[in-house]
């Protein structure tokens, strides 16, 4: 199929081709654009052919959609596009933790690249919402100073603008630098209610514009006693890049330096406040 899709710079929208695979069983599998340039651990850009061998290509400059993919599900009226993913180097790092649902009817996609052309100057591309800008801020190369490394590297404490019960929260994350180069790191997050404490916990490594996280472990306590404990089987792996020296945008989620910017962001209807994950 053909999708209509936005451009990063803005102006009208380009007809680009994706296909779908479908999971085993359900309504349900992954969108992906046709031929995605891919990049080798040296940086250089290849299209990896369905006969199997790879063709090296110059590097054609930031065009997020020839690399996210979507994970979907369809029914007869809607279909929900989640957790675009994108290639880093060899990895795959999520993008975003968003949802965006779409009516069918309204879908800006095409059987043939000639009815996509047609529409292009009176239709809307489209339109992903919350999804939008991690997506639309993927580049092929990442210039901006990395801010976070160093934090994770020295340890130190992060941000996460996220969304609690009650609506968007900042959650102040501390980080324990891993012993040497082969290990994990830590991060950890205490919350506190009432005569409750709970110590929330990942593993972490970082490197390439990939932060890679497992878990996560929780404990709690109550009046001092320890009264459970547990962890989740979870690994993902979260591009990171840099858009603005207030914050690191990680897996589209946004984890600022400050508490008092994360605070001011939260009251913004304008910024969004990542969910699920690991």
């Amino acid at each position: 199929m053909f999708w209509l899709v936005p451009q990063p710079e803005g102006g009208a929208g380009v007809c680009r081709p994706f296909e779908a695979t479908q999971a085993t069983q359900g309504p349900e599998g992954w969108i992906e654009p046709v031929r995605a340039v891919r990049e080798d651990a040296d940086g250089n850009s290849y299209v990896q052919h369905e006969d199997g061998h790879s063709e090296t290509i110059p590097d054609p400059g930031p065009a997020p959609f020839r690399r996210v993919r979507f994970e979907y599900r369809y029914s007869e009226m809607r279909v929900e596009l989640a957790s675009p993913r994108g290639l880093v180097g060899l990895n795959n790092g999520l993008l975003a933790n968003c949802t965006q649902t779409f009516e069918v009817s309204e879908l800006p996609w095409f059987a043939t690249e000639a009815a996509c052309d047609a529409a292009a100057s009176s239709r809307e591309p489209l339109d992903l919402g919350a999804c939008a800008e991690s997506v639309l801020g993927f580049p092929a190369h990442d210039h901006a100073r990395d801010r976070l490394g160093p934090v994770l590297a020295r340890g130190g404490q992060l941000y996460e603008l996220g969304h609690g019960p009650d609506g968007p929260r900042c959650r102040r994350w501390r980080f324990v630098p891993p012993a040497d180069s082969r290990d994990a790191g830590q991060m950890i997050h205490l919350e506190r209610a009432e005569n409750a404490r709970t110590r929330v916990s990942y593993q972490y490594t970082y490197g390439g514009r990939i932060l890679g996280m497992a878990g996560p472990y929780s404990q709690t306590w109550v009046d001092g006693r320890r009264t459970s404990s547990g962890g989740l089987l979870c690994a993902e792996n979260y591009y990171v890049h840099h858009p603005s020296a207030e914050y690191a945008s990680v897996g589209g989620v946004r984890w600022y330096y400050r508490a008092a910017d994360c605070e001011r962001a939260m009251e913004d209807p304008d910024v969004y406040a990542g969910r699920g994950g690991c």
